[in-house]
């Protein structure tokens, strides 16, 4: 992988593992749809590296989806009161960092 968002979206899922087995305590689903939704960031990143055309901007779209899918689920852990907001506001800015690099590289095609 040449792509630094796809080494950087992997130090990101390491934080979000880490934040998935503590909502996993209190609600098992929640827990499973942040760990696959982090997941599809790294893996439509790598797809969309080797991908051309519009099979390209496809995959950084779902790439962005699932981060934004992700910032959703630590919102709803905060409503749940499974995490704090102090919890999330790293990860929660490192996932926005992700969100605009691809609508960056989505722009160059």
């Amino acid at each position: 992988m040449q792509l630094e968002i796809y080494r950087f979206s992997l130090v990101v899922i390491g934080e979000l593992a880490r934040l998935a087995q503590r909502i996993g305590r209190q609600d098992r689903e929640l827990a499973s749809q942040l760990r696959r939704a982090a997941q599809s960031i790294a893996l439509n990143l790598a797809e969309g590296e080797c991908a051309g055309g519009g099979n390209r901007r496809l995959r950084f779209d779902s790439s962005m989806n699932s981060a934004n899918e992700c910032i959703a689920a630590l919102d709803v852990a905060v409503a749940m009161l499974y995490l704090q907001r102090e919890d999330i506001i790293r990860p929660t800015n490192d996932l926005e960092r992700i969100v605009a690099t691809l609508t960056k590289l989505k722009r160059r095609g």
